[in-house]
């Protein structure tokens, strides 16, 4: 039930949003958790529901219905939701601002799965480390305050991985910034970008943790890519 909830508010709530300019996230989060009946958690937009749990667990759900002869159809979909949501927030860049990854720096910021946390258990980073890859880009400036060395072990074969201690110095010189996690100290990742006088690299907040600064942003000249939100841009 938790996993449906999550993937109804991505697949449904934060791409109606993403469809109509004049509906914002987090007023109509306040409207739909008025509602006693609703509830508050789960009522956010991410890029993609990780961890060890929800998809281990809606994959085996799944198996033992069908292997009765019962309908997951619900099951199944939620989870293809959840996939579906980080396939189409990474997918933004080329297809709305034609974007193309192949040579570029791609300062990489939260590889866990949520804040507060090591685990990097299906982590959507994981997902778009190797969309990266494949994309040729030249290099992956990777920062997350708990999560690199156990990320490191997923991926030890690659020069392409350049681990940073400072989410300062991994955004320096990058064409593009992904928030892939929803740490608290990335809300000052705006602070950094107004003060790249040089370079304005595309924003990709998949965690909506800019959301505070992005008219700023805008302002500023930063183009920026948002769950949530439509494409965002003077």
């Amino acid at each position: 039930m938790l996993f449906n909830k999550l993937a109804v508010c991505f697949d449904v709530v934060g791409r109606t949003c993403e469809t109509f300019s004049d509906l914002q996230f987090e007023n109509l989060r306040k409207i739909l958790i008025s509602d006693p009946r609703i509830g508050k958690w789960g009522l956010y937009d991410s890029l993609y529901a990780g961890g060890s749990c929800f998809i281990k667990d809606a994959r085996s759900l799944s198996h033992q219905l069908q292997t009765v002869g019962q309908n997951a159809v619900l099951v199944d979909e939620t989870y293809l939701a959840n996939k579906r949501q980080l396939e189409l927030f990474i997918g933004r860049a080329e297809k709305e601002v034609e974007f193309s990854w192949t040579g570029k720096t791609v300062a990489l910021l939260g590889l866990a799965f949520k804040q507060e946390t090591n685990d990097t258990r299906n982590s959507a980073s994981i997902y778009i480390v190797n969309f990266l890859l494949e994309k040729q880009v030249e290099k992956i400036n990777a920062y997350d305050p708990a999560a690199m060395d156990g990320f490191k072990q997923l991926f030890p074969k690659t020069d392409v991985i350049k681990y940073f201690d400072d989410q300062i110095v991994a955004i320096k010189n990058a064409d593009v910034v992904i928030i892939a996690t929803d740490w608290p100290q990335f809300r000052s990742v705006a602070d950094v970008l107004l003060l790249l006088s040089d370079k304005k690299p595309l924003i990709m907040d998949g965690r909506r943790v800019l959301q505070h600064r992005y008219d700023e942003l805008k302002e500023n000249g930063f183009i920026i890519i948002a769950v949530g939100s439509q494409l965002i841009k003077k």
